[in-house]
């Protein structure tokens, strides 16, 4: 089961797959690296993930976020396993 995702986990996912660090969502965002991490590991429970990486995956099959590369943005992935 999917449990939904707050805004501000969606933001943070959608930093990540864009390419960002832990320490650069912090600054951006004006949190701590350790608040980021604990946000990763709720939505990694939340969306049933064993891995940043496979979060997301899953992030982008669910739509849930866009991945930008170069001028491209990338809607679903080509092929993910779940």
């Amino acid at each position: 089961m999917v449990t939904a995702l707050s805004p501000r986990q969606v933001e943070i996912l959608s930093l990540l797959a864009n390419g960002q660090t832990t320490k650069q969502i912090g600054m951006r965002m004006k949190l701590s690296p350790r608040t980021i991490k604990r946000c990763l590991v709720v939505a990694k429970e939340c969306l049933n993930a064993e891995t940043r990486e496979h979060l997301v995956a899953l992030a982008v099959k669910y739509k849930l976020v866009e991945v930008c590369v170069g001028e491209r943005v990338i809607k679903r992935p080509v092929a993910v396993e779940s």
